[in-house]
């Protein structure tokens, strides 16, 4: 297909639960730095109160009674503890043909994140990714996180891509939130929540991973190339 739109056209992606399904190594990291005060926090916990949010958020939460000035210290224990155990990671099926198809057809991909950069950096390279993105954006370095539209705002800015031939794919409300205020379509990936809460949120598609014929057909329309290939 020709791209008959005008704008760089480009793909957006959160990264855990999006690029691959390494949530169970962040419950597992939060339950290790938990078990020192005798507490644990179950799936439904982690959903609620963990995924898609900024850890200067998820610690306030967490951990009430610790000085302010100490949550940093134990999210940079709980993310080195989650870098330990994240050492195998696998992209989501069709993720890999997607960024290819993408990279030749001109499409940028980006990366937009509320990890902390040392965990973007080890995971992108885990999957073996690296060099598909033109950028990563890390929500806790700008003045505001996901759900804030700001860290999608960002990469749209870095990456010279026009919003309105642009698609975001997201696993939590947050970064659905945030996407969807920066003015993007979004695909839900059903790693850790259901279609219909996804939806539910405004996702425009619920998808398990990346081989989905109705995603990859609106995303073409959408940045105006085939981005399925001889799919």
């Amino acid at each position: 297909m020709t791209r008959t739109q005008p704008g760089k056209p480009g793909l957006l992606f959160d990264l855990d639960g999006t690029l691959t399904n390494a949530d169970h190594f962040h419950h597992a990291a939060f339950n290790v730095l938990l078990a020192q005060s005798g507490r644990q926090i179950d799936q439904a916990q982690f959903h609620a109160k963990v995924m898609g949010r900024a850890n200067a958020v998820i610690f306030a939460e967490l951990f009430p009674d610790v000085p302010p000035s100490l949550h940093k210290v134990l999210a940079d224990e709980k993310e080195a503890q989650y870098r330990a155990l994240a050492h195998t990671l696998h992209p989501l099926p069709g993720l890999v043909a997607l960024l290819t198809q993408a990279r030749a057809q001109g499409v940028a991909c980006v990366v937009v994140t509320n990890a902390p950069r040392a965990n973007a950096k080890h995971s992108i390279h885990a999957l073996g990714l690296t060099q598909y993105f033109s950028a990563v954006v890390c929500g806790e370095e700008l003045p505001h996180s996901k759900p804030h539209p700001l860290p999608y705002e960002e990469g749209l800015r870095l990456a010279g891509i026009d919003v309105a031939h642009a698609v975001g794919f997201e696993d939590s409300i947050a970064g659905l939130q945030a996407g969807i205020a920066a003015g993007l379509p979004m695909m839900g990936m059903t790693t850790g929540l259901s279609a219909s809460t996804l939806t539910g949120e405004g996702a425009t598609l619920a998808i398990a991973d990346y081989t989905s014929l109705e995603m990859l057909g609106f995303a073409s329309a959408r940045c105006g190339v085939n981005l399925a290939g001889g799919r």
